[in-house]
């Protein structure tokens, strides 16, 4: 129980002093259970139905997973964000998430925190476009199959980070100490083997695609240009438009409780006035409550 409890703290600490590593980490972790709570769910309720838990499942994630189809993308266009943060397969779960924590670490310490949001979500839309285009007309490359995972996020994480830090030292069990740019080349010349073999072309396209804007994006990050602006703009502004519509309603809230004090403070005030008029007469108000009841009766 202490250890649990620590991994909330820790956690909650993550979130609150916004520590983007972290946050991408436990959002990919949450949605995995939760398609896989789903797909506990739908084992147990659509054998009686006729239908299969798969098929089911996979109807799911056609709504959420990126069509590598341009038509069918037409028809679900936000899926170049959501596709980024679904993962079926613990290896790929993990795998994604051990590398992205391994370089993004690396490369915070040059770029710092705040622009490793911006740098994961366009290099997973870069890489989905990049798998999409090239997908939807090539012959025989497998279209078919919608594209998942933070793999296209990671891959311009990694090469952004080998940009920052080329000399930067791994240490490895079996190789001893590795420069990280001989990793991120190994990993480039993997994936293009993959694609003019054509295996698991889709996925290694994106990969591409990612690495290729990681190196742009430290490319203009290193002549003074922040790609991510805007984007941390947008994401400030809503930000403050929820803290300043939370206010505001807060403000309202504080005038409405005040407003209705007044006014069963004032009630209780003409009691006590009408009760001294029945016991002794109008003569015997002061001026200030005689003056007080000609305002409560005009009003």
């Amino acid at each position: 129980m202490a250890i649990i409890q620590t991994i909330k703290e820790d956690l909650r600490a993550a979130f609150k002093n916004g520590n983007t590593l972290i946050q991408l980490i436990v959002i990919n972790v949450f949605i995995f259970l939760a398609l896989h709570f789903f797909r506990l769910i739908l084992s147990t309720t659509t054998s009686q139905h006729g239908l299969t838990e798969s098929l089911s499942f996979k109807s799911i994630l056609s709504y959420i997973a990126m069509p590598l189809n341009a038509i069918e993308f037409a028809h679900k266009p936000y899926t170049i964000l959501s596709y980024q943060f679904i993962h079926i397969d613990t290896i790929h779960l993990l795998s994604n998430m051990v590398f992205m924590y391994f370089f993004g670490s690396i490369l915070e310490s040059y770029l710092g925190n705040k622009k490793t949001l911006s740098l994961y979500l366009f290099g997973g839309i870069v890489g989905g476009c990049c798998s999409m285009l090239i997908c939807t007309f090539i012959p025989n490359s497998d279209s078919s199959l919608p594209l998942i995972g933070a793999s296209a996020s990671i891959a311009a994480i990694a090469v952004a980070a080998a940009a920052a830090h080329p000399r930067h030292i791994v240490r490895m069990m079996l190789f001893g100490e590795v420069p990280l740019y001989i990793l991120v080349l190994i990993f480039l010349l993997i994936n293009i083997i993959s694609v003019t073999s054509f295996l698991n072309l889709s996925a290694s396209l994106s990969h591409l695609g990612g690495a290729a804007f990681g190196y742009f994006f430290m490319y203009q990050a290193k002549k003074g240009n922040d790609l991510s602006t805007w984007l941390t703009k947008l994401l400030n502004g809503l930000k403050n438009l929820f803290s300043k519509q939370k206010l505001k309603v807060s403000h309202l809230n504080l005038h409405k409780k005040e407003d209705t004090l007044n006014h069963r403070k004032g009630n209780e005030k003409i009691e006590l006035i009408l009760t001294k008029i029945k016991r002794s007469g109008y003569d015997s108000l002061t001026k200030d409550e005689k003056d007080y009841l000609f305002q409560y009766n005009k009003d």
